[in-house]
């Protein structure tokens, strides 16, 4: 590096004496570190590593496919006792007439409750007193 702290004429980085016998990261895992910018160094980048960031291909496919595989394993679980037969039979037999007046009162409570948070959160007024 020169005074101004950037790599060199010859673009190689300068021998550091405790690094020299580093394992080195692949061309395919990392990639180089960026000069961030004013407005990336304001906002900060969410990581210890600062602007690098490991490329994995297909990871957005790997986290959807563990979301999946998790998501299935619970379902098993929280259904595997049901008798779906049973569900069946009952959802045959119910009286949906109740249906309305249960999704009406359903109504009511969830407006109830956004407006008891909005109480709660809602700036402080000056007094008139």
């Amino acid at each position: 590096m020169n005074a101004t702290g950037s790599l060199s004429d010859t673009g190689t980085m300068p021998r550091v004496p405790a690094m020299e016998n580093a394992p080195r990261a692949s061309a395919h895992l990392a990639t180089e570190a960026q000069p961030a910018s004013a407005s990336e160094r304001a906002r900060g980048s969410g990581s210890l590593l600062g602007s690098r960031r490991l490329h994995v291909p297909h990871a957005r496919s790997l986290i959807y496919i563990g979301i999946a595989c998790v998501t299935g394993f619970f379902s098993y679980l929280a259904l595997r006792g049901v008798d779906f037969a049973g569900v069946g039979r009952a959802l045959a037999h119910s009286n949906y007439g109740w249906l309305v007046p249960a999704l009406g009162a359903f109504g009511l409570a969830a407006l109830a409750r956004a407006l008891r948070w909005r109480a709660l959160f809602a700036p402080e007024r000056p007094r008139a007193w």
